[in-house]
């Protein structure tokens, strides 16, 4: 057993945590959210879910780094995971603004070189 668990509300395990973080962040109350995913992870830690939707948390407030470390913990407790690998496969790659930037600064340097 982890020290970290505490003993749950009455009918309140990690997936009922789970279940209201999702809603959390489909009604974008995203510090609802991640007070929900803090108390499944007390409860359990072993979820790949709770480390994915962690990391999908830390994704839409612009944190990408501890969005990846976040599906990395899901990947590395359940490798086949498909939701955590799709999201670190996604999140590695240019956002749409960066892919804009590389573009710009490819046709600047391009124009700098024709002068």
């Amino acid at each position: 057993m982890h020290e970290n668990r505490q003993d749950p509300a009455p009918g309140e395990d990690a997936e009922t945590y789970i279940r209201k973080a999702r809603h959390a962040i489909q009604r974008q109350d995203f510090d609802q959210a991640e007070e929900f995913l803090r108390r499944a992870l007390s409860l359990n830690d072993q979820q790949p879910a709770t480390h994915n939707l962690l990391g999908v948390l830390h994704e839409v407030r612009g944190e990408r780094l501890e969005a990846q470390n976040s599906y990395r913990k899901a990947l590395n407790l359940d490798a086949t995971y498909g939701p955590a690998r799709a999201n670190l496969r996604e999140s590695a790659e240019p956002h749409p603004k960066q892919s804009f930037m590389l573009a710009e600064l490819k046709r600047s340097s391009r124009d700098q070189d024709a002068v």
